[in-house]
């Protein structure tokens, strides 16, 4: 088994997505998800264990225990769009302005997180600001492989995306 990528793992991508769709039918399951405050509340959603079970029979080395968290996220993306990597989506033009859609000032901040909690907290903001537009599997990689390295790749697709954007 490979490591766990739901970005490039066509099965584990396919399980998410679905599992996603899946959310607009269950209405209450995705109201609970989104009012998951912390790790735990996300942990007592059996949707949350679904994918988890979902994502292990594709790949063994999935830890089940970050699923939950990430599902807790993904439960405020209205429409995934793959289109663009998260951090390039956050560093596009606001409609009918010069300013990212967020901010320089709020990426820092995400980027400053020290544990998936407070990384998942940041990550909803950034969701409401692209108004629950998002790509979903960036968005788990990113909860999912959370540390130095994920940092890294975020701010260079991040400020790469700011830099080619041009000027007025």
């Amino acid at each position: 088994m490979s490591s766990v990528n739901f970005v490039k793992d066509e099965a584990l991508n396919k399980q998410l997505l679905d599992w996603h769709k899946g959310l607009e039918q269950r209405k209450g399951d995705r109201a609970m998800l989104r009012r998951a405050s912390d790790p735990m509340n996300a942990f007592l959603s059996t949707y949350a264990h679904q994918l988890s079970f979902e994502l292990k029979k594709h790949n063994e080395k999935v830890r089940l225990q970050t699923i939950p968290e990430i599902a807790s996220v993904l439960a405020h993306i209205t429409k995934a769009d793959a289109s663009k990597s998260l951090p390039v989506q956050l560093a596009q033009r606001r409609e009918g302005s010069e300013q990212p859609v967020f901010s320089e000032l709020r990426f820092r901040r995400l980027l400053q997180c020290e544990d998936r909690e407070s990384l998942c907290v940041h990550l909803r903001r950034a969701i409401a600001q692209l108004r629950g537009t998002a790509d979903i599997f960036t968005t788990a990689n990113t909860i999912y492989w959370w540390g130095e390295s994920q940092r890294k790749e975020f701010a260079f697709a991040y400020f790469s995306a700011r830099a080619r954007l041009p000027t007025s």
